[in-house]
């Protein structure tokens, strides 16, 4: 739903439904050039999505001193709910520029635009910052030693000068850390909350049974469900869900092209085979072309911004992916001018299991050059991530 749809609302009222705050995520050029970009039938800026989701990510790595399998999750939530979020931007600048016929209109209303979204960003990061800190706490509450040594969790009170009155009645109150209250309640499940929770090997306290306190689109444990955003949040509520998640993943999937072909061209990962029984150890190159399949590949397909969130890190999977067997090249399923054209340079497909930050399993697929080949001969590159097998796969 659009909030000013209605043809008969003055430009001051349209721009008094938009509270003007300073540029706080992107510069005042990256604003021009989003405006600028807008024709009416514009899908998603990248800068406007690259923008919200950078936002995001920094307040993850700011909580995860380095990369784990729980921060990959936590990614992957923000990635989708910021592809969400330009959407529902984009489409109100659609209607902007399609409404005023006078730029000098249009740009003052979508300015307004931006700007609210913007001031919607900082209350979005706090809590992104709360949840990700939450989620990290509770991987580390989880752990065998600490359970056996501090069993339970004491409620912290909030810090705010304004607490939240929804969390008052839980201060100071202390529950079993198996206790299915934590699966509803936590310090973040309310926006901008500051509570804060902490082991304890006190004893529990007389507890009434809590309902759940979650806000909108801040529901279940990021630790368990690993999404920072729940998914009734408000931005994921669209009519034409089909096409908008198409239009997010394509959105996503060049922003991860691109940030994997900076961090894996020139770059060469070791992978283990067995040929006759004994265990290879084969080169595993990245190119541009290897890493556009891969990205593209993924598109709408299971755990698409997961696998989307690890691929410019896929090189550390490699090394200990297990090897499953191998499969000769075949260009009669694919008539993509390029992809035929890899494949006819491609004498074997190789495949490997991982397991993915959340657990599945999925299948690493790496392209083996001919070896006759002048460029790159006898080297494997990366080709696909998928969740399934192909058929008639040479078992070791």
């Amino acid at each position: 739903m659009l909030y000013f749809a209605h043809s008969d609302l003055s430009l001051s009222e349209v721009l008094s439904l938009f509270a003007s705050v300073p540029y706080t995520l992107a510069s005042k050029q990256a604003y021009d050039e989003i405006i600028s970009s807008i024709d009416g039938k514009s899908k998603t800026p990248q800068t406007l999505f690259s923008g919200y989701y950078d936002n995001f990510v920094k307040g993850i790595n700011g909580v995860f001193s380095s990369p784990s399998d729980l921060s990959a999750r936590l990614q992957s939530s923000v990635a989708r709910f910021s592809a969400y979020k330009a959407q529902k931007v984009t489409s109100l600048l659609n209607e902007t520029r399609n409404r005023y016929a006078k730029d000098s209109e249009y740009k003052t209303v979508a300015k307004a635009i931006l700007n609210t979204y913007n001031r919607y960003q900082a209350t979005e990061y706090n809590t992104c910052v709360a949840r990700s800190r939450t989620a990290k706490q509770w991987e580390n509450f989880m752990k065998p030693e600490n359970i056996k040594a501090l069993p339970n969790i004491r409620w912290v009170p909030s810090r705010s000068a304004k607490p939240r009155e929804a969390h008052i009645p839980f201060y100071n109150r202390v529950w079993a850390k198996n206790d299915p209250f934590w699966d509803d309640n936590q310090p973040g499940s309310l926006w901008n909350c500051k509570c804060d929770w902490q082991e304890t090997f006190e004893p529990v306290t007389d507890n009434p049974q809590f309902k759940s306190t979650a806000q909108q689109g801040l529901k279940l444990n990021p630790a368990k469900s690993g999404e920072i955003f729940s998914s009734d949040a408000t931005y994921f509520r669209v009519r034409n869900k089909a096409q908008v998640e198409k239009n997010c993943q394509l959105s996503f999937a060049k922003i991860t092209e691109k940030t994997a072909k900076k961090s894996l061209l020139d770059t060469t990962a070791q992978c283990t085979i067995k040929e006759e029984n004994k265990e290879v150890s084969k080169d595993v190159i990245f190119t541009s072309k290897g890493i556009k399949h891969c990205s593209g590949d993924m598109l709408n397909k299971i755990d698409f911004w997961l696998k989307s969130v690890i691929l410019p890190n896929i090189d550390k999977y490699i090394k200990t992916a297990k090897y499953i067997g191998k499969k000769k090249s075949d260009i009669t399923h694919n008539t993509k001018k390029d992809t035929v054209k890899l494949k006819e340079n491609t004498d074997y497909f190789y495949y490997f299991e991982i397991a993915l930050p959340n657990g599945k399993k999925c299948y690493l697929h790496l392209g083996h050059y001919k070896d006759n080949l002048k460029e790159n001969g006898g080297k494997m590159y990366l080709y696909s991530i998928s969740s399934n097998l192909p058929k008639n796969i040479k078992a070791i």
